[in-house]
């Protein structure tokens, strides 16, 4: 088994999505369905891994184009999931897009309003969510930069729960940008929130408040 270790940076203000697929590799890969993989570690083990690429290049099965964004994709369960934005100034739109791993047609699509400040509708600025989503048990997890975490199933992208941070928690703009963990039945998320909110844990199942603690920015 090969053991390959890879520190992977988000691409900001992505303006297509192409998921590449490598031809050497006879077996589905494993799941990558957090950011920085199953582990969180950046560490993929497989086999049958290409030691060089071809010449010519690997080649696309599928692309599909998406809005602004930082996040990672996930694939999970034969489905690969990200979280973008539409920028149409003045208004904000977050999206939870699903597409079949195979083939990339689109299966769902989860959208909700947010309300950016007028600096994030500028190029280059960062605009878009940063958060890489988490599934974990048939639901998919996302945390907006504004503060707004949905839990959907992954099935057909139907909303289970929803909270809005910057309301609760006196987040700061555009500060939600910490990947949320999950931890047995814990949703912990890095928010920098008051009072004594910087870092809060949620339940899974229902998105109340489990415990909350520290008082530090969100830097």
């Amino acid at each position: 088994m090969t053991r390959v270790s890879c520190s992977i940076r988000p691409t900001g203000l992505i303006l297509a999505f192409v998921l590449t697929l490598l031809l050497a590799v006879a077996t589905r890969a494993v799941d990558w369905p957090q950011f920085r993989g199953p582990n969180r570690d950046g560490a993929w083990n497989e086999t049958g891994l290409l030691k060089t690429f071809p010449v010519e290049g690997l080649k696309v099965r599928w692309r599909q184009p998406v809005g602004w964004g930082w996040s990672s994709p996930i694939v999970a369960r034969g489905r690969v999931f990200l979280f973008d934005a539409q920028l149409m100034k003045p208004s904000a739109r977050e999206r939870v897009l699903c597409f079949e791993e195979t083939t990339g047609k689109r299966l769902w699509t989860f959208a909700y309003d947010a309300t950016y400040p007028e600096w994030a509708f500028v190029p280059g600025q960062g605009g878009g969510p940063t958060a890489t989503p988490i599934v974990e048990a048939g639901k998919v997890y996302t945390v907006g930069v504004c503060g707004q975490v949905h839990c959907l199933v992954t099935r057909n992208g139907a909303l289970l729960w929803e909270r809005n941070l910057s309301k609760d928690y006196q987040v700061g703009e555009m500060s939600c940008r910490a990947s949320p963990l999950i931890e047995g039945n814990l949703l912990i998320l890095f928010i920098g929130g008051k009072p004594g909110a910087c870092v809060i844990a949620l339940d899974k199942k229902s998105g109340k408040e489990v415990w909350k603690a520290l008082d530090e920015p969100n830097r």
